[in-house]
């Protein structure tokens, strides 16, 4: 891979191999360099450079500064969408994204894919969310946050796994709640009638709970917590 002019010289690693680039003041870059797509991490700012624009073999590459996903997961009615939206104000340059959509376009295939109660049992859900969320931040930068719930440990391996090979960090949170008062939220929620569909997932997230996810997240005990107070401890865990 070539490198540029003599100007400060940052070293970018991303695919599909490391190579050195200039970019002055750490903002906008046209540098001679082969066809390189997606996003790279500047080490010495620790920005993330989104390669676009190649016009007459020079890339201009715009370092956003550090991206990330704020996973929110838990089981159904906890409350994650409307901690999300108090998170937001909390967090600089961050959107939501709501992976349920993949799952609804999903739902949207004609003929329909094969019966399932989840689209998450899905296989193409779990890239199509990793790589709308990339192709996001690639975009735009910033911070994307994702209430969502993910109960099969596969499942968060394979989307955790596939968002840290595009090096992009991810902080995952568990809103937990006793199960007196999550089923009393259910059954009281005043944008939806009680739902036997959330109550359903009840018992799978004790389960995933105890088995392997409360292990490998940061866990927030919601039981006591308006949703505003939790995100005012997501936003401060993450700095």
């Amino acid at each position: 891979m070539g490198a540029s002019r003599s100007v400060t010289q940052h070293e970018i690693r991303g695919p599909p191999s490391s190579v050195h680039v200039a970019v002055p003041g750490c903002a906008i870059l046209a540098a001679k360099m082969p066809r390189l797509d997606g996003l790279a991490s500047c080490r010495q700012c620790d920005s993330i450079a989104a390669f676009r624009d190649f016009v007459e073999g020079t890339w201009s590459i715009n370092c956003y500064g550090p991206v990330m996903i704020i996973w929110l997961n838990g089981t159904h009615g906890v409350g994650k969408t409307t901690t999300s939206r108090f998170l937001q104000d909390l967090v600089s340059d961050a959107r939501i994204f709501d992976a349920e959509k993949v799952g609804e376009t999903l739902m949207d295939v004609t003929p329909g894919l094969p019966a399932t109660d989840n689209f998450q049992h899905w296989p193409p859900w779990r890239p199509l969310v990793v790589e709308t969320a990339r192709q996001l931040l690639d975009y735009v930068g910033g911070t994307v946050i994702v209430p969502m719930t993910v109960l099969t440990e596969q499942y968060w391996q394979e989307i955790n796994g596939g968002l840290r090979k595009h090096g992009i960090d991810v902080h995952h949170f568990v809103l937990h709640v006793e199960e007196s008062v999550l089923r009393t939220r259910i059954d009281s929620d005043p944008d939806m009638e009680p739902s036997a569909f959330r109550h359903q997932y009840v018992a799978p997230y004790i389960e995933a709970a105890d088995a392997w996810l409360h292990a490998q997240a940061a866990v927030i005990d919601t039981t006591h917590e308006p949703p505003s107070l939790v995100a005012q401890q997501i936003a401060q865990r993450i700095g």
